[in-house]
């Protein structure tokens, strides 16, 4: 059979796109090499047998190590986790040892390390973020619940992130702090009709409301207080809607008197870049050194690959010079500056 030059053609271009996608997999974005160590127990046999769940844990503890670089909030990385084979690309064991009834090894794993930021962090809270993270419930339905939390928030003045159904306390607050929140508001109202009519025939019902409000960061409780209200309409449903608005606009104004400051914005002090860290682990080490100045609030990593890193730095006020200084004192020697600009500044690692 004569091979046409077509097929010829054909077959170079398969062969250079598999040779991309092993580098890139077809468009998934840039692979990071992780290294990380799994155990497993060799149950007093032959220890290849343990060699697969050994791997299969340093996998999840090297995609933990990804996933914590974007975001602290638990769920958000347990839920990275359970979907990990879409996130690893392969891995390489590097060593292995095993102790009494155990095997260790240690694993150099190349994982997608956009797809990990994505999922976990698909945004970084600016100054005109979210401030809150509502939960709001009640016996009314998704109308009754949508009415409250609008007066409750028009009343404040504060932007917000409504929050899953059935999300416990600590899932909220790990949603809050994630999200960049001040903090989380959960809310549980009730409705009650009255029976006496007023002149007209409006019909008349009481709203009670109660919320927890809990720190995002730091997960104690801020306050715990309780609304009521009432209203009046041309019938049951009139009124039990008015009634919600106006407990919703009395929880918005309480909340507002009871947190203050602590829900006005935020203001983005510094864009803060790094080149040339050799991997994830400095970048999380720069990072917590950075969030370690007293003077800045919160360290987000924005975005990483390939040994470069951007970093949102909330601040208090202060000159970039100011800020470059500070940095270099967290980091040690580690660091060199490649440039400063009004809000930004750049790093070199060097060691």
């Amino acid at each position: 059979m004569r091979i046409t030059p077509i097929f010829i053609s054909l077959a170079m271009a398969a062969a250079l796109a598999a040779c991309a996608g092993a580098g890139r997999s077809g468009g998934a974005g840039p692979l990071e090499a992780v290294e990380a160590e799994g155990y497993a127990d060799t149950g007093g046999k032959d220890p290849s047998s343990a060699r697969p769940p050994a791997l299969a844990a340093a996998e999840r503890a090297a995609l933990k190590k990804a996933a914590a670089l974007f975001s602290d909030d638990p769920a958000a990385v347990d839920a990275v986790l359970s979907r990990h084979s879409y996130y690893v690309r392969k891995s390489k064991i590097l060593s292995e040892k095993r102790m009494d009834n155990f095997l260790s090894l240690r694993a150099r794993v190349w994982i997608y390390i956009d797809r990990v930021r994505h999922a976990v962090a698909p945004s970084v809270a600016s100054s005109a973020g979210p401030r809150l993270v509502l939960a709001v419930s009640g016996d009314s339905g998704a109308g009754g619940e949508t009415a409250f939390r609008a007066a409750a928030l028009s009343s404040m003045g504060a932007s917000f992130v409504p929050a899953q159904a059935g999300e416990d306390t600590a899932a909220l607050t790990g949603r809050a702090a994630a999200s960049g929140a001040r903090a989380a508001v959960s809310v549980r109202f009730s409705i009650r009709p009255l029976d006496a009519a007023v002149g007209g025939g409006l019909a008349q019902a009481s709203a009670e409301a109660s919320a927890v409000v809990i720190d995002a960061r730091g997960g104690g409780n801020l306050a715990e207080f309780s609304v009521a209200a009432a209203g009046m309409g041309q019938d049951r449903d009139a009124a039990a809607a008015k009634a919600l608005a106006e407990a919703g606009a009395a929880l918005g104004r309480e909340l507002g008197a009871r947190l203050g400051g602590r829900l006005k914005g935020e203001d983005r002090g510094f864009t803060l870049r790094f080149s040339g860290a050799p991997g994830i682990d400095i970048i999380s080490s720069l990072a917590a050194a950075v969030e370690g100045i007293s003077t800045v609030r919160r360290v987000a990593v924005v975005s990483y690959a390939e040994g470069e890193a951007e970093l949102a730095v909330y601040s208090d006020k202060m000159s970039p010079e100011e800020f470059a200084s500070l940095v270099l004192r967290a980091a040690g020697d580690s660091l060199v500056i490649d440039g400063i600009e009004a809000s930004e500044v750049a790093f070199r690692y060097i060691r």
